[in-house]
């Protein structure tokens, strides 16, 4: 916002002394209202929610472990909004993309009904939660099993540019 609200009053009024020092203090609280206000929008995100936002949540989903870290906790209230039944593979995919991002690979065997989900090593602390949470949303005739890839290749991109006078050049790792 950052508009001085002197300005809407009168010219003769802006140089009364009082209305210059109360227009000043409204001014640093409408600020912060405004502050306040752009901030919900991030609150109602979860994967922009700030601690507060996530305190809310729990608060809503009575969700007592709040010792955990910020993502984890954050991690927990993403499951419980992506449960939706019925089951399907791509419901599977969305609840594992909105988790994990694009590190996971599903292996599902029709004939043994069996369930195997690999994700990165970097979601280790979430993989015993993330069961637990598909455990309950799947058919109970799935089994489900959930390994971590410790020797994934991540794709990191790596890059870098120098300048030497006129001559600029690019590389890549």
């Amino acid at each position: 916002m950052n508009k001085n609200i002197i300005h809407y009053l009168p010219p003769f009024l802006r140089e009364v002394q009082e209305f210059k020092k109360i227009c000043n203090v409204e001014d640093i609280e409408l600020n912060t209202i405004q502050q306040k206000l752009d901030s919900i929008l991030n609150e109602t995100i979860i994967a922009d929610a700030s601690e507060y936002g996530i305190e809310r949540y729990e608060e809503i989903f009575n969700i007592i472990n709040k010792s955990a870290e910020l993502y984890e906790r954050r991690f927990i209230i993403q499951s419980i909004f992506l449960n939706r039944i019925p089951f399907t593979l791509e419901w599977l995919k969305n609840k594992l993309y909105q988790t994990v991002g694009d590190s996971y690979l599903i292996e599902m065997d029709y004939n043994t009904y069996s369930l195997v989900i690999r994700i990165s090593y970097l979601f280790e602390n979430a993989s015993r939660l993330l069961e637990e949470d598909i455990r309950k949303s799947i058919p109970a005739n799935i089994d489900c099993t959930i390994y971590l890839n410790e020797n994934e290749n991540l794709n990191l991109n790596i890059g870098g540019a120098t300048i030497s006078g006129c001559y600029e050049e690019l590389w890549e790792v």
